[in-house]
């Protein structure tokens, strides 16, 4: 049943004041911007890819073990931060718990990494990928099966300024693999 309710000569349909309303218009336009920026918050966060293995080479008759990172999104990534951490689970009374070893990388921070490639705009030296090279001898510092590597970078994107916390764990020192990484986006490792 509707009610009509005459006002002079205009007639107004009580239910369809309701949705004519200004209040309502209001809120419908806050809910639909706020979801807008959420998508823009999460469209522009860094995208940054970890390889899953960790990379083994001689050098000069030094082993060298490298984590290649690559920058997936069209905005350079900039105040980036890296911490490799060896986890040790142990008993505790009530439980267990972490104790924890920090690994020594030859560089923990970086200014920017530039953004991946386009059709128009490419480069041969792949700026968008870098390799964090670790100083420690991984397969003496990681010898018991229980333990793992806990990888995280915290960066911060170059158009929003946005922040964000990517982590990559390496359950097993099986990850660790003879080679070095190919050029570019691959997270393949080639044999030596």
């Amino acid at each position: 049943m509707k009610q009509i309710i005459i006002f002079g000569n205009e007639q107004t349909n009580l239910n369809m004041a309701f949705f004519d309303s200004s209040w309502f218009i209001g809120i419908w336009a806050g809910f639909i911007s706020s979801v807008l920026f959420l998508v823009f918050i999460y469209i522009l966060r860094p995208r940054i890819k970890i390889s899953p293995q960790i990379s083994k080479s001689t050098k000069a008759g030094k082993t060298v073990y490298q984590i290649k990172i690559v920058n997936k999104s069209f905005f350079k990534v900039i105040d980036i931060h890296f911490e490799l951490t060896l986890m040790h689970p142990m008993g505790e009374p009530k439980g267990r718990g972490l104790k924890m070893k920090r690994i020594q990388l030859k560089a923990d921070k970086l200014w920017y990494i530039s953004a991946r490639d386009t059709f128009i705009r490419k480069s041969e030296y792949a700026p968008f990928a870098v390799r964090v090279i670790i100083l420690e001898d991984l397969e003496q510092v990681w010898n018991q099966e229980e333990d793992f590597l806990d990888f995280k970078i915290i960066a911060k994107h170059g158009f929003s300024g946005f922040n964000k916390v990517i982590r990559e764990r390496f359950n097993h020192n099986s990850c660790i693999i003879d080679g070095e990484f190919e050029n570019g986006t691959s997270m393949v490792i080639q044999p030596n």
